[in-house]
C-alpha cells in the first residue's frame, strides 16, 4: 500500500497536480479488518447496499417510535450483519487472507456501526475505512423510543382514577 501510494503522489506530482500529490500522500493505510470490509464492498455492493438499506428503515422507525417495526428491524439487523460479516471472511479468504477472530469482531463492530452512524456508513459505501469503527449512542440521529403511555399506566394509578360506588 504504502510504495504505490508514494508512487502515486510522485506521479501527481510530476504532472504538476499538487493538490491531488498531497491528497494521496495523506492516504492511510487501512488495518486488515478495515481492508476486508473495503474489499468486500468493492466485490458485492448489493451486500453494502443491505445495510444501506436497513440503516434508513432503522432511521425511519425510530423518528416515528415505531416500537414494532424497531423490534423487527433488529432482528433483521442481527441477521444482515451476520450475513455479511460472512461475506466479509469469503472475500478475504478468496483474496488469501484469513481474518483472525478479533479481526472478525471487528468486521461486526463496524458494520454496526455504519448502520448507526451515517459517516461511517458512507466510509464504507465508499470502500474508504482506515480502521474498524465502534458505535455507541441511541441509534441514528440520536432518536430513541420512548414507551407508549398506556404501557406505563400500572393498576394501583387504574384503581384511583376509578368511580367511587358510595
Amino acid at each position: 500500500f504504502v510504495a504505490r501510494r508514494n508512487e502515486l503522489a510522485k506521479e501527481a506530482r510530476s504532472e504538476g497536480d499538487r493538490k491531488l500529490a498531497k491528497a494521496v500522500s495523506g492516504l492511510r493505510r487501512p488495518t486488515q479488518s478495515a481492508w476486508a470490509v473495503n474489499q468486500w464492498v468493492r466485490a458485492d455492493p448489493d451486500g453494502c447496499g443491505l445495510i444501506a438499506e436497513l440503516a434508513a428503515d432503522l432511521t425511519a422507525a425510530q423518528r416515528r417510535s415505531d416500537v414494532g417495526a424497531i423490534r423487527s428491524l433488529s432482528t433483521r439487523r442481527k441477521e444482515v450483519v451476520a450475513a455479511s460479516a460472512r461475506g466479509v471472511v469469503d472475500t478475504a479468504d478468496g483474496l488469501g487472507v484469513t481474518l483472525s477472530e478479533n479481526m472478525i469482531r471487528e468486521v461486526v463492530q463496524t458494520l454496526r456501526a455504519a448502520i448507526a452512524d451515517r459517516d461511517t456508513l458512507d466510509l464504507l459505501r465508499r470502500g474508504r475505512l482506515t480502521s474498524s469503527v465502534e458505535y455507541s449512542g441511541f441509534g441514528p440521529a440520536g432518536v430513541f423510543v420512548v414507551p407508549d403511555p398506556a404501557s406505563d399506566t400500572d393498576d394501583t394509578e387504574a384503581t384511583d382514577t376509578a368511580p367511587d360506588d358510595t
